[in-house]
């Protein structure tokens, strides 16, 4: 008798489709009860490290709390008024800045303002927030710019005092004459020469001068 050879048909495995997974966000809000239960474990472990010191101990460590505190009080109060010291310099350093006798101008090798005071401002007749990132030659009479080009070539190539009389030009139009006076100076930040220059207005000498001559 032979066997029979029909098989029954092999079940088709079931293919399963995986579930698309919801993405998860990259910006998680922090759970506030993992943070709590966190903190509290924290705090239990150092309870229990309290417990095994002895009050002597705990004495000891309270003092050296203590002592530490108020270190950090002192040095506070250290900065603190070293701060407001700070603070009062700059503030005189800026009224004898800006209130001296003479016009004060920072130049860059290009003849351009980086700094003036307020007496510098007065000279010219301008604002001195205006004067900011001016060239400086725009102020200088046409026939005298070659004068404030070869005195400013020779403050950055000999690194000594210059000094040149030159008329300037104000707001007004009218034109003044005055002494520069000018020497090179580093600039840390950025680590190049720049041109400190002091304006004397010596209309007056000049006019004097210019009568004493007819005389």
């Amino acid at each position: 008798m032979k066997k029979s050879t029909n098989k029954l048909p092999a079940e088709k495995s079931k293919t399963q489709t995986p579930k698309p997974k919801s993405p998860k966000s990259k910006l998680q809000t922090p759970n506030l009860d993992s943070l709590r239960k966190r903190a509290e474990a924290q705090l239990k472990k150092q309870e229990k490290r309290l417990e095994y010191l002895s009050t002597q101990d705990i004495k000891k460590l309270i003092h050296e709390l203590g002592t530490y505190q108020i270190e950090l009080e002192m040095q506070n109060e250290e900065l603190r008024r070293a701060s407001e010291e700070v603070e009062e310099s700059r503030a005189r350093y800026a009224d004898l800045y800006d209130f001296a006798p003479v016009g004060y101008f920072t130049f860059n090798s290009k003849g351009t303002i980086l700094e003036a005071n307020l007496t510098g401002a007065v000279i010219l007749g301008i604002d001195k927030k205006e004067l900011i990132k001016k060239s400086f030659p725009v102020f200088i009479h046409k026939e005298d710019q070659d004068s404030f080009y070869l005195h400013r070539k020779k403050v950055f190539e000999k690194g000594v005092p210059e000094s040149c009389e030159l008329r300037l030009r104000r707001k007004d139009g009218a034109f003044i004459w005055a002494r520069l006076q000018s020497i090179t100076v580093e600039d840390i930040a950025h680590q190049t020469l720049l041109c400190r220059t002091t304006v004397n207005n010596i209309t007056m000498q000049k006019k004097s001068g210019s009568s004493a001559d007819r005389i």
